[in-house]
C-alpha cells in the first residue's frame, strides 16, 4: 500500500511500449486486489519520473499484510525462505 507517505518501496521501472495490450495484461494478472494509479517515484539516481504502479485496491487489506520496514520486498522473501 502506499502507507502514510513516509516510508520507502524498492522496486524496478520498466519503459514499456503499446501501453493499452500492455496494460491489458498486467490489470489481469494484478487483478481487483489491485488498482493501477500514477505515482512520481525517485530513480537511484535521484531523477524523477511518473510512473504506474499497482497497489491494493481496498487499502483496509493492510491488516492482512505483513509491514515490511526497508521497503524491499524481494529482499524481505529471500531472507524468510
Amino acid at each position: 500500500t502506499e502507507g502514510d507517505g513516509t516510508g520507502r518501496v524498492h522496486g524496478e521501472v520498466l519503459w514499456l511500449t503499446e501501453l493499452p495490450a500492455t496494460f491489458g495484461l498486467l490489470d489481469a494478472y494484478e487483478s481487483d486486489d489491485f488498482a493501477r494509479v500514477i505515482k512520481l517515484v525517485t530513480l537511484a539516481s535521484g531523477e524523477e519520473v511518473w510512473t504506474w504502479i499497482y497497489t491494493l485496491a481496498d487499502p483496509g487489506a493492510v491488516k492482512h499484510g505483513t509491514l515490511i520496514p526497508h521497503g524491499d520486498w524481494a529482499r524481505y522473501w529471500r531472507e524468510h525462505q
